[in-house]
């Protein structure tokens, strides 16, 4: 539930509620909306004490994604390591939908150079343990580490691809705020479009994204790897 101003958060401040409320802020009004003087105001705050817990914006961008990282649950062990990297991807993509920023961390390649330090021994952990977890299944799969890394951009691609489809206008303004929620792969009206653009509009539009998403992925991984379909399907929901 949101936070107004007046709510009495000065005595329990914390960088978890900084944080929890600057993601429910993205979600409800648009990342444009998440600004330190904002969240200050709606915890009832002034803007300087949150610098005592987060010290940069840029900060509290990695440590969002970090907060929707964290609660990406763990593939089941007991897949092959391609169905435990489906069920993670398509995780991902569940919690990369209610929060987009996510695509902005995980497009970062694990040694760039323009990382955000962090603030402290926690910030960003959740998005390196996913890079982490990606690498170290890619690592299963025997291939050569050039194929791995080649492999790892491909994956990335397909999952930022599917947020951003799914999520189109929740990173630019408010004012878009309506098109968060449209179908993944939705294709605009036009006044007369074509008979190949009414019918594939049509199924676009009615598309279930998880499924796609799966599907992609598995396409990818069976030519890669050449695995079987059997083998590389998760039953995430």
């Amino acid at each position: 539930m949101p936070t107004t101003s007046g709510s009495g958060h000065r005595g329990t401040l914390s960088k978890a509620l900084i944080v929890s409320r600057a993601v429910d802020l993205a979600r409800e009004e648009g990342l444009t909306a998440v600004t330190m003087r904002r969240i200050a105001g709606d915890l009832g705050v002034e803007a300087m004490s949150l610098y005592h817990y987060i010290p940069t914006k840029a900060t509290l961008l990695v440590l969002m994604a970090d907060w929707s990282l964290s609660r990406v649950p763990s593939p089941d062990p007991d897949l092959p390591w391609s169905g435990r990297l489906v069920e993670l991807l398509v995780h991902t993509y569940l919690a990369g939908v209610e929060n987009p920023l996510l695509f902005e961390v995980i497009a970062c390649e694990p040694h760039a150079e323009q990382q955000v330090p962090p603030a402290d021994a926690d910030t960003g952990a959740a998005s390196a343990a996913f890079v982490e977890t990606v690498l170290a299944l890619l690592e299963e799969s025997g291939l050569p580490v050039g194929q791995q890394v080649d492999a790892y951009r491909g994956l990335i691609g397909i999952l930022i691809g599917f947020i951003v489809m799914r999520a189109g206008g929740f990173l630019t303004s408010a004012a878009q705020s309506s098109r968060r929620r449209a179908p993944q792969g939705a294709v605009p009206e036009v006044a007369t479009p074509s008979l190949r653009l009414a019918r594939m509009g049509r199924l676009l539009n009615q598309a279930d994204p998880v499924a796609a998403l799966r599907t992609n992925l598995g396409w990818f991984l069976e030519g890669l790897v050449g695995t079987g379909p059997a083998q590389i399907s998760g039953d995430t929901g």
